[in-house]
């Protein structure tokens, strides 16, 4: 069975339609892309806060650096992006004393 629309044939058992090619899609989307108002700000605000961490993050490790033993330098260097993710252990020297408080207290039952 084949259907016959305005602008191109569907087969069914091909599975398949002249309606939409890729360089047609391509098209359109680049169409989209010049057009909608909304992209360009998206873009331009994703590319501001991108950089906005990196130079964040690359402070942050810079800044600590000195701070830092040999085997965390080590880490580091051989894995700056796990470095940065890593959750901190709770037996991690360089937790500050307000931070401690992630720990949940013990529970006390009433005797």
């Amino acid at each position: 069975m084949t259907a016959t629309t305005a602008q191109g044939t569907i087969n069914p058992a091909e599975g398949r339609s002249t309606l939409a090619s890729f360089p047609r899609l391509m098209a359109m989307e680049w169409t989209k892309l010049r057009t909608v108002r909304s992209t360009t700000w998206s873009l331009a605000i994703m590319l501001v806060v991108s950089i906005g961490m990196t130079a964040l993050l690359t402070s942050l490790t810079v800044s600590g650096w000195d701070k830092a033993d040999a085997s965390q330098r080590a880490d580091t260097i051989a894995d700056p992006t796990g470095t940065i993710m890593a959750p901190r252990s709770s037996s991690d020297s360089s937790r500050s004393s307000s931070s401690a408080s992630w720990s949940s207290p013990p529970s006390t039952r009433p005797g």
